[in-house]
């Protein structure tokens, strides 16, 4: 005889499907008996809200119609001697697809040419074990995480996310993209589309060059993900809606006992980047497996926080101070701080971090790889202090004068990892303020443009496809998910920042302020 509570307890896939009404309140009993920090007691308490929405439209203009006959006495009657009955207009309900306040945490900054990393800063091994495709995936359908509402209507983006709708509904130019640069960005997304492997990942050998081994299929997916969180671009999205369902799915799929996920690469770059598109994707889609998910590879993350504040391979929390690693992991807490993850330990985290980026600054301004020394990796280190406050000031203005004359140009490549480089300094650029955007804006969305490979008429529909393959031989990960995922994040940032105006924070005016329209470091940490 079976179980009665194994028989209600539902697995994580189970929630994917779904459910009868009789199957969704005997789910819902149990789950609101479960401890408050459970999945199972999340995705009841959202179950209950969604339910009762409804009812609540019909009960309120009810109430009020009453409270207003009740109040005015005898309902009014005109001369022929017919009673007048006023019914008061429904009051509307919020929409359920309201979301939280949220940004991308990617807003990275480049270095001047001097000494690179070594060759294992971002380089991903293959690993053979990936996860076998889900038996049974719809090719039809909605995210199926419990609690989505069941529509393919728009989601309402607000705050930050504001200039993603924008993107998302086909008017880019309204968050200041080009109609060169959005035919970039779509073509790309597109072509990631059209090599997303069956399972709903991607790993470094999707794009399909010759002899490239699969693997570091977390990271890999985290970076498509964000390509499309960044497009405003959800589940309930028209084009791409099932691409992230099932990139979601994977990645939910993927997530071992520990908080880590199967895959991964040698150093566990795939880490905080999984993490990253987690933390965003339930900023867009507040559903609380996403949450769950990631919460528990947040605790990686801040667990394995060194004594100074930075991070290293694999999230050990040894003395060594990585920067690149801890430029993944600085953009993975303040994206789940914008999206209002309650963990333990993530105010310390980000605190902390601080002191982490500041370890590898030298007086000079560049930021070093592993100590305060010169490198191409000042971008990170100061995006990291824009990220985390805007302090301390004097390190993100010597970072800042240490980048004044970086250039982008294709056939002039920056550094060993250029597309790595570039894709920080984009977004440190355009936070920096108008003076610094406007000439990078203009080498950026010309050589970015330039040098996409573009396949026309190869996708369905007859849309054009577009990838980029590495702007140097030297680039540590060749992949082109990788360099693709990397430009296209960088040819987004227009929109990616949510409400951010492309101006110095000192021509910001409180209306700039009251809307959102501010830099992403003035609005939390």
């Amino acid at each position: 005889m079976s179980n009665p509570t194994e028989e209600i307890h539902p697995t994580l896939l189970d929630l994917f499907e779904e459910l009868s009404l009789r199957e969704t309140f005997r789910r819902v009993v149990y789950g609101l008996k479960q401890p408050r920090t459970t999945g199972e007691y999340k995705w009841a308490r959202f179950q209950v809200r969604r339910l009762l929405s409804p009812l609540s439209a019909v009960v309120i203009p009810v109430l009020v119609l009453f409270l207003i006959a009740w109040l005015s006495g005898s309902p009014p009657v005109n001369d022929d001697g017919v009673t007048t009955i006023i019914v008061p207009k429904p009051v509307a309900t919020p929409p359920l697809d309201v979301v939280p306040e949220f940004v991308d945490s990617i807003v990275p900054q480049p270095d001047i040419v001097f000494s690179d990393p070594p060759a294992s800063d971002v380089s991903f091994e293959p690993i053979a074990a990936l996860q076998p495709p889900l038996e049974g995936m719809p090719k039809q359908g909605l995210f199926p995480v419990a609690g989505v509402v069941q529509t393919r209507a728009p989601i309402r983006f607000s705050g930050v996310y504001s200039k993603r709708a924008a993107a998302a509904s086909g008017d880019a130019s309204a968050a200041g993209a080009t109609s060169a640069t959005e035919a970039a960005v779509l073509r790309a997304l597109r072509w990631l589309q059209s090599v997303q492997e069956d399972d709903g990942s991607w790993t470094l050998a999707s794009g399909g060059e010759k002899d490239a081994k699969a693997g570091a299929a977390p990271a890999m997916t985290g970076l498509a993900l964000l390509t499309y969180l960044a497009h405003g671009e959800t589940p309930a999205s028209e084009e791409f809606g099932y691409t992230v369902e099932t990139a979601l799915r994977w990645l939910l799929n993927a997530q071992e006992a520990d908080g880590r996920f199967k895959g991964r690469d040698s150093h566990d770059y795939s880490h905080p980047i999984a993490t990253f598109a987690l933390c965003e994707a339930y900023g867009m889609t507040p559903n609380p497996l996403l949450e769950t998910a990631a919460t528990r590879a947040l605790r990686v993350i801040i667990d394995g926080q060194n004594r100074h504040g930075g991070w290293t391979y694999n999230c050990k929390p040894d003395a060594r101070n990585d920067l690149s690693y801890t430029g993944w992991c600085v953009q993975a807490i303040k994206a789940a701080k914008l999206a209002r993850i309650s963990c333990a330990g993530l105010d310390e985290a980000l605190e902390r971090s601080v002191g982490g980026l500041c370890y590898n600054a030298s007086p000079a301004g560049d930021f070093g790889y592993t100590g305060p020394t010169k490198s191409n990796l000042t971008g990170v280190g100061v995006l990291g202090l824009q990220l985390l406050g805007g302090r301390p000031p004097r390190h993100i203005a010597r970072g800042l004068s240490a980048l004044e004359n970086v250039t982008c140009d294709w056939d002039n490549p920056l550094g060993r990892n250029p597309i790595y480089y570039w894709y920080y300094i984009t977004q440190v650029k355009f936070l920096e303020g108008r003076s610094a955007w406007d000439g990078w804006e203009a080498q950026l969305s010309s050589e970015f443009v330039k040098h996409q490979t573009t396949l026309p008429g190869a996708g369905e529909n007859g849309h054009d496809l577009g990838f980029w393959d590495p702007a140097s031989k030297t680039e540590h990960c060749k992949s082109r998910i990788y360099s693709t995922t990397l430009c296209t994040l960088s040819l987004e940032v227009y929109y990616k920042i949510g409400g951010i105006a492309a101006r110095p924070v000192n021509d910001m005016t409180p209306e700039d302020i009251s809307t959102g329209d501010v830099p992403l470091w003035i609005i939390d940490v």
